[in-house]
């Protein structure tokens, strides 16, 4: 859960061409920022260009919708399996009920397609895998016909980097085919409306894509069940509609909401004097503002709905400039006279990001029970007299936080769509029960458990950090709240793993420390930090760590001395558009050398130091001016990196990806066939640089000739976004963190691996040690120069390091109290233990 108490900062930057003095950046745009914190790391992906060619991405998604549908021969042609989290949840936007049998519903993901029930919420099952854009804004069935369904695609939250959609589709055998109906350039479908007299009259309002401004957006009207569309309204170039409700007695009368949202590559636009709500009476040839009784000021968002047995009721909810609740307003007249019916009811039900909400509901059994959908929901039953929640509070996770749908099955049951899933009430909102169990989980990051090889691990977006595996898949367990993002385990000591939440707060589980607080030598309210820090641990020694923040920091005593050191300047740009915007967005560690690092940046910027941190070299002037999102070392060649960018400049949609072989003094563009979509991350296989994978905005592409040619992994993906992958060292599988279906893994076997580097003799690898036990001074004889040794005690503490040198060492071990411990050290790339005993 994001900590929503979190004031979202306005950052409005206007800054002359003639101050920006990096020599490698070709454009600078002015940029007002304003919105949701993660909001902040989605769209900083896009920098320094922040208006995509979406048309490019529309047309690739389409291609590669067609060879899956053709199994285009390719030599990754398994299937995928889900290995979870079912239990966990993800965000729904929609909710659709069928009119006769309630034990029909459909439920519309952010970004992981339309599922769909047949027995009230007990089982679900996916029926959009197949199309080419898996986000979900509504989806409404034919009252008169329900097996007649629309979905609109595109996410009309527009959060974070909005996922876009490609228009309307509909089903007429509930939901088993679908055929696209148009209105591909509305981009984002925030609601579809059947009128319930005339089922072929549609209504359906969109946002518009979101990237610039165009004719596209508003309110579209089909009079033949969706076979041509008329736009019927169009405030202007910058406003969409974000909802929409039909008088059901009257098909001429409708209301809409406006929506000043708009990003060009100069600013984020979340509130303006257009977001009114409008009124038409000649079915959609005119509209009018309404007035009396209602706010006229700046607005942001707006959520409209009405009473279906007397359509002159009508609620609204309204949010201001500040993100902020502005009130609850109801009328009785057709809109004509609205009052304020806000009263006791808690003015941070939205907290400060309103814009991300908007949605009311009146109980259509009882035109006086009114509900209110925000980070939790609140009710009235007594017309807004007065308001109390309904949900347990957000914290408590018994129902998750944030709420975007609402619908009523009958007088007492009501189904509730949330950032981490659905619920279902029997009682009137009395008691509420989780009735799915989907894998709709975001995932940031997933690994698995090095000391337990078939738990899997991953921070997700609103569910923090989880773990299981497809044994477990409805009882994964929460191992951290918040924001999740990247696991580390201790290589040898089981007890000792890290976790992080957003901002960078890393937090040792064990022991429920956050190590990068206040006093650890970083002052993170006053770093440039990125929504997903980047942090690592030392292939050579676990008890350093690096994370990066605009500089480079190093921790030498791991959760035992939390104090960081900067070993880098500003490796960004400078603070030019916000600190959101300029900050290390990746970091590793040569597996060859302790002192090789390498960092990328938000704003472009490609960095390597060889003496751990004394000096740095910048590497990318030859390279794409765009957010870095991975950079990978090979595990074969001590001389060869692999880079991937995200950026949609206009008119440069392609994927970018490229690798070194002389640790990034030149590289080479091995994108080849990818197609064209963003690039989240690259690794190559341990055993071969042959075998190389790439995640993306629309799945796992793996290659097995180095990056000539790539194909698609898996044969049971749909077309949704990949975060991060990682393999599976012990189990040969690639480990997928989609942002849409959880996590997923993919066996790999020994396709287009080649084998192992010859093994060297392990026995020749270790260091002799002896008495077995010590009084004082123990013998330690090392095979080569410099390793780095620790004595632990038996709970993983380290109370001693030594450094060897080559030949006899002795150690006094005076100091130790008497037990059992454990010397720990690496050596060509291999971790040993040894035990002793201290008399």
């Amino acid at each position: 859960m994001r900590y929503h108490g979190i004031t979202i900062l306005s950052l409005v930057f206007f800054i002359s061409l003639c101050l920006y003095q990096t020599s490698n950046k070709k454009y600078t745009p002015n940029l007002k920022k304003e919105g949701f914190p993660f909001e902040q790391y989605f769209w900083s992906l896009d920098y320094p260009d922040f208006k995509p060619d979406y048309k490019a991405i529309l047309e690739s998604n389409n291609a590669i919708a067609r060879k899956i549908e053709l199994r285009e021969i390719s030599p990754f042609d398994s299937s995928w399996t889900t290995q979870g989290p079912g239990n966990i949840g993800g965000r729904f936007n929609t909710l659709a009920q069928h009119p006769n049998n309630p034990n029909i519903i459909y439920a519309g993901s952010t970004c992981g397609g339309v599922f769909k029930t047949m027995d009230g919420g007990q089982s679900w099952f996916p029926v959009f895998d197949n199309q080419a854009f898996m986000s979900i804004g509504h989806i409404s069935i034919n009252q008169s016909n329900p097996n007649t369904v629309y979905v609109g695609t595109g996410d009309p939250n527009i959060s974070g980097k909005p996922f876009i959609g490609n228009g309307v589709y509909k089903s007429t055998n509930a939901g088993q085919s679908w055929t696209h109906i148009g209105l591909e350039d509305a981009s984002i479908i925030s609601r579809i409306r059947i009128h319930p007299k005339d089922t072929n009259l549609i209504y359906v309002s969109a946002m518009g894509l979101p990237f610039e401004k165009n004719i596209d957006r508003g309110v579209y009207k089909s009079i033949n069940g969706g076979q041509t569309w008329q736009q019927v309204l169009n405030v202007n170039d910058s406003t969409g509609i974000c909802d929409l409700v039909l008088n059901p007695k009257d098909k001429n009368i409708l209301y809409a909401t406006g929506w000043n949202r708009i990003r060009t590559n100069r600013k984020s636009l979340v509130s303006g004097p257009d977001a009114k709500i409008y009124k038409s009476i000649d079915g959609g040839q005119n509209w009018t503002s309404l007035l009396n009784g209602l706010p006229q000021e700046k607005l942001s968002r707006i959520g409209i709905d009405i009473y279906p047995e007397n359509p002159d009721t009508i609620v609204s909810f309204f949010t201001d400039s500040t993100y902020k609740m502005k009130g609850v307003y109801t009328s009785f007249d057709g809109g004509n006279q609205w009052i304020n019916i806000t009263n006791d009811l808690d003015s941070d039900i939205v907290r400060n990001f309103g814009w991300f909400f908007g949605q009311i509901r009146i109980n259509p059994f009882d035109s006086k029970e009114i509900y209110v959908l925000g980070v939790d929901m609140y009710r009235t039953t007594n017309g807004g007299v007065t308001w109390s929640m309904c949900t347990p509070p957000w914290y408590h996770y018994s129902v998750h936080a944030d709420k975007h749908d609402l619908v009523f099955i009958n007088e007492d049951t009501m189904v509730l769509a949330t950032d981490g899933g659905l619920y279902k009430s029997i009682n009137g909102g009395t008691q509420w029960t989780d009735i799915e169990s989907i894998p709709v989980t975001q995932f940031y990051h997933a690994t698995y458990n090095p000391h337990d090889y078939n738990t899997y691990w991953g921070g997700a977006q609103d569910n923090g950090t989880t773990s299981g595996d497809a044994f477990n898949f409805n009882n994964w367990q929460r191992e951290l709240g918040g924001d999740g993002f990247k696991t580390i385990f201790h290589p040898s000591n089981p007890n000792i793993i890290y976790a992080e939440t957003q901002w960078g707060n890393i937090v040792e589980l064990s022991t429920n420390n956050e190590i990068t607080g206040s006093g650890t030598g970083i002052n993170m309210g006053q770093e440039r930090v990125n929504w997903d820090m980047p942090y690592i641990m030392s292939h050579f020694d676990s008890d350093v760590l690096y994370l990066g923040t605009s500089h480079v920091y190093k921790n030498e005593g791991g959760h035992q001395n939390t104090y960081w050191q900067s070993i880098s300047p500003d490796l960004t740009d400078g603070n030019i558009y916000g600190k959101s915007f300029h900050n290390i967005s990746c970091l590793i560690e040569s597996p060859f050398n302790p002192n090789e690092l390498f960092a990328g940046t938000s704003d472009g910027n490609v960095w390597r130091t060889l003496d751990g941190g004394q000096n740095w070299d910048l590497l990318s002037v030859d390279l794409p001016d765009r957010y870095v999102t991975s950079i990978f070392h090979s595990s074969q060649d001590s001389q060869r990196l692999y880079i991937s960018y995200s950026g949609h400049k206009y008119n440069d949609p392609y994927p970018h990806v490229f690798r070194s072989d002389n640790q990034g003094d030149s590289w080479v563009d091995i994108s080849s066939d990818l197609p064209q979509m963003p690039i989240r991350d690259i690794i190559a296989h341990p055993n071969s640089d042959q075998l190389l994978f790439i995640a993306s905005q629309g799945g796992v592409y793996g290659s097995t000739n180095a990056g000539q040619n790539w194909h698609r992994i898996g044969n049971n993906m749909p077309i949704i976004p990949v975060f991060n992958i990682v393999i599976h060292k012990e189990k040969n599988q690639i480990i997928a963190g989609t942002h849409a279906r959880s996590l997923m893994t993919y066996e790999l076997g020994n396709l287009g691996i080649a084998p192992p580097a010859k093994t060297p003799n392990i026995e020749a690898l270790k260091i002799k040690i002896y008495p077995s036990y010590v009084d004082r001074w123990l013998k330690i004889e090392c095979p080569l120069e410099k390793i780095n040794i620790r004595v632990l005690n038996i709970n993983g503490q380290i109370v001693e390091k030594f450094q060897l040198n080559k030949g006899l060492n002795q150690l006094n071990l005076q100091n130790l109290s008497s037990g059992m411990y454990i010397l720990g050290y690496y050596n060509k790339e291999r971790y040993f233990e040894e035990k002793i005993f201290k008399n």
